[in-house]
């Protein structure tokens, strides 16, 4: 949580510098982890008329690290503070993430776009692109790359429009 705090600071710091948003800034962005939060946030269009302009600055991803980290770490007390499962509630953090992303699909994205995560059942990394022709919601990659198995457990992803017999891929 605290790393991703500081890179929002430092993109706030070049977005204040050079009077630009992200997308205005760099080419292409990525992240892994809760990261993946932040770079999403500062990606997702502000709507679909003007796609090309950003939801959030990273000003707005600071704060939403610093004041509404107690609704995605929430505890989960009915596991005894993790003795008897994982510690935080998955479902207050997919809360706040689908408050951020609604329906946003991750190809959207204003910048290409790659976010990391591991396949809980192969360890493999799993690259998310927002350029890819998969089409996932965004607020799905946000939760696949963020949630670790030891606070949340895995989280599984599907693929939008994909047969309801396919596994999907569950990462962590």
């Amino acid at each position: 949580g605290m790393r991703t705090v500081g890179q929002a600071e430092i993109i706030a710091s070049i977005e204040n510098d050079t009077g630009k948003s992200v997308s205005e800034n760099f080419h292409m962005v990525g992240g892994a982890g809760l990261s993946s939060l932040g770079i999403t946030m500062m990606n997702a269009p502000e709507n679909n008329i003007f796609g090309w302009k950003a939801r959030y600055s990273a000003s707005d991803v600071k704060h939403v690290l610093l004041h509404e980290n107690k609704d995605i770490y929430r505890r989960n007390w009915l596991t005894l503070r993790g003795l008897l499962g994982k510690p935080y509630d998955l479902d207050s953090f997919k809360e706040t993430v689908y408050d951020k992303f609604g329906k946003t699909t991750f190809d959207q994205s204003i910048l290409d776009t790659v976010i990391y995560s591991q396949d809980a059942l192969t360890g493999e990394t799993k690259a998310f692109r927002s350029w890819d022709p998969k089409k996932f919601y965004t607020a799905d990659v946000v939760l696949a790359s963020s949630v670790s198995p030891s606070c949340f457990g895995s989280y599984t992803i599907r693929e939008l429009n994909s047969p309801s017999s396919h596994p999907g891929y569950t990462l962590n």
